[in-house]
């Protein structure tokens, strides 16, 4: 929040992506990126890289609460994701 704040992107749209499976990779070897919108001018530094998502469909979650509730939160939307909207799951 600190970095958001100075880099004037509070109110931004968030994005939290998850690159490995939990239920399969330990814990302490789990890779999450976690980004921000930024306009085109927006110039990266130091651990800061600037990425495209590319377009598609994407399944998303609203998720507020502690790390903890994490792994009900993923397991609810891919149960989700995978019944009612016709989305391919890539692992």
């Amino acid at each position: 929040m600190p970095w958001l704040a100075r880099e004037g992107l509070l109110g931004r749209p968030r994005y939290g992506i998850g690159l490995d499976d939990a239920g399969l990779v330990p814990a302490h070897r789990c890779r999450y990126d976690a980004g921000v919108e930024v306009d085109d001018s927006f110039v990266g530094g130091g651990p800061v890289q600037v990425t495209a998502m590319p377009g598609g469909r994407y399944a998303s979650l609203a998720f507020r609460g502690t790390a903890r509730q994490l792994p009900e939160a993923w397991a609810a939307l891919l149960h989700e994701a995978a019944t009612t909207s016709n989305l391919r799951i890539d692992v």
